[in-house]
């Protein structure tokens, strides 16, 4: 899947502001531009971002449901120090993301 249609599906599933919230840009027409496929591309980083926030997206509503899926995204994370899985995805924090994901999804509770 290219990444303006991975964008397009993130988007349509937690939301833009999650979605640019996950990747860490400044404004919502960054989102809505690669989403269009017009404008400029995404870094490598800023797509490896929206990658890893929508496959995780994917794994945790297939095990749990899209509510569950959503509100996992946003809460607080004791396999994250506490943090959010948003903010973990845009610190880049990919190791300990998917970790938090496979402890959800196993449920192997918080460490």
């Amino acid at each position: 899947m290219d990444t303006a249609s991975v964008v397009r599906a993130l988007r349509s599933t937690v939301g833009i502001t999650l979605t640019q919230a996950m990747v860490g840009v400044p404004d919502r027409s960054r989102v809505e531009s690669w989403a269009a496929g017009t404008g400029e591309t995404p870094t490598a980083s800023e797509a490896a971002r929206i990658r890893l926030g929508h496959a995780l997206w994917l794994n945790v509503a297939a095990h749990e449901g899209a509510s569950t899926a959503l509100s996992w995204l946003v809460g607080s994370n004791p396999w994250l120090g506490d943090a959010t899985p948003v903010t973990a995805i845009r610190e880049g924090r990919e190791a300990e993301v998917v970790q938090a994901v496979h402890a959800l999804v196993d449920d192997r509770g918080g460490s």
